[in-house]
């Protein structure tokens, strides 16, 4: 029998009675109990009414959205129905008796819409059936235009981004990654060096199904580190000596370890190290980014000392000398005068001459010099005999002047006597000399200040 009705016996009589609250056809059987022969009765109950039917479930819609066909229906002796939203203020297109139509839930809504449908007409009364429709907040997404600068390398936090009714989500085309917050309002960004000069742009997106998204951006203004290079790359030093170390590249500068430097910022600084030593200069640029280089200053053992023999030798023009250098290590010879040298390991042989002296004659008519090289005099080579132009009346009494000017150093000469030959200072490098005997000669350069008679050089 349909739910709500019963049936009871009494007397030998069976009553059925209630109030069905479904509808449908119900059969029943009736079998009485006792000692008698028992017999069965059947029968069918109609119970006439309306239904109705809000049909398959909705799919979910975005806030200010409409919809998809409502799929309602009435039966039994409903005629028809009507929808309602509880009151919240939706409305029902084309109206709401349409039992197929769409809803649109309220400007701004968002949340849970339960509709119902009731049936209407007939003799038995009203149906009524619900179900639900979920509305969803559009996706908000505030703040672009943000923009931070940093080094490269370095990280960059978004700030002023708001976010709302949606899941966040984070892309950038930059070099470097978003390391942390990627499902937040406020990720990192940390840089990579081929962001180097480069501005990197972060997009946020907010999503919450069916609706559109939504989308923030912020920039990242990636500025690169200063090229630092410290000069000489790979110094030496003597132990107890300094080495002056260049860095270029950057603004200013911090050196470290400061103990053995002469000061601790600038872009030159003297190192004397006690110990090979490695120093690390930062660099900070004018975007106060900073790199580091590293140098090491190598401390060189103090070498031995060199001694060259002979010590000093004199020679004539033509001879030469053999000299002998030892000690070291030997790094490279210097030699004076004519001749040849080699060096090898730790000695040095060289075989040298004498540098060459000059006799400078002076022509006042024409202010012409005349430059003639000259060997170890002696004083039997009496100077007129190759270089000499002989005016009669140049000397008188043996006594000529000469001017005298050494081209090489030479020891002074003021007021001196050689072998009763008096010379005496005139003035203006003039001399004048009265020549007595023939003596040997060795070096001397001099200019002629007149033209001369008779007259010899003198040690230098």
């Amino acid at each position: 029998m349909p739910t709500g009705v019963t049936g009871s016996y009494s007397s030998g009589t069976v009553t059925i009675s209630g109030s069905p609250s479904v509808t449908g056809t119900f059969n029943y059987t009736v079998t009485p109990t006792g000692s008698c022969t028992s017999s069965t009765s059947t029968g069918t109950i109609t119970v006439n009414g309306p239904t109705a039917n809000v049909g398959s479930a909705l799919s979910s819609i975005c806030q200010n959205g409409t919809s998809g066909l409502l799929g309602g229906s009435v039966s039994g002796t409903a005629t028809g129905g009507t929808w309602s939203d509880g009151a919240i203020g939706g409305a029902f297109n084309p109206n709401a008796t349409t039992l197929n139509g769409t809803y649109s839930p309220p400007s701004g809504f968002s949340g849970t819409v339960v509709l119902t449908l009731t049936s209407s007409g007939g003799s038995c009364g009203t149906a009524s059936a619900s179900k639900n429709l979920t509305v969803v907040a559009q996706p908000t997404a505030s703040g672009s235009g943000g923009s931070q600068t940093i080094c490269a390398g370095g990280s960059a936090t978004v700030s002023g981004i708001s976010a709302s009714n949606g899941t966040i989500s984070w892309t950038e085309n930059g070099a470097g990654s978003i390391t942390s917050g990627g499902a937040t309002v406020s990720p990192t960004y940390t840089s990579q060096a081929g962001d180097a000069g480069n501005t990197v742009t972060l997009t946020m997106t907010v999503t919450g199904n069916p609706c559109t998204v939504a989308n923030a951006t912020y920039t990242v203004l990636v500025n690169a580190l200063p090229s630092i290079s410290v000069s000489p790359a790979s110094p030496n030093v003597c132990l107890g000596s300094g080495v002056s170390l260049t860095v270029s590249g950057a603004s200013t500068y911090l050196w470290s370890p400061a103990g053995s430097l002469s000061a601790s910022t600038g872009a030159t600084v003297i190192a004397s190290p006690s110990v090979n030593t490695t120093y690390t200069v930062t660099g900070t640029d004018a975007n106060s980014c900073t790199k580091t280089s590293t140098v090491t200053v190598t401390i060189i053992p103090a070498p031995s000392a060199v001694t060259v023999t002979p010590s000093s030798t004199t020679i004539c023009s033509g001879g030469s000398v053999s000299l002998a250098a030892s000690g070291g290590p030997l790094v490279s010879t210097v030699t004076s005068g004519t001749g040849s040298s080699t060096t090898s390991s730790n000695t040095s042989s060289s075989t040298l001459g004498p540098n060459f002296a000059e006799l400078l004659r002076w022509n006042e008519a024409t202010n012409y010099v005349a430059c003639v090289r000259i060997d170890c005099l002696r004083i039997d080579q009496w100077l007129q005999d190759k270089f000499y132009y002989h005016q009669p009346g140049s000397c008188r009494n043996n006594v000529c002047a000469f001017k005298l000017q050494s081209k090489i150093p030479v020891v002074s000469i003021d007021n001196f006597i050689v072998n009763n030959a008096n010379y005496y200072r005139m003035g203006n490098n003039l001399w004048s000399a009265k020549l007595y005997s023939k003596r040997r000669i060795e070096y001397i350069h001099f200019y002629l200040s007149y033209n001369l008679g008779w007259f010899k050089l003198l040690d230098s």
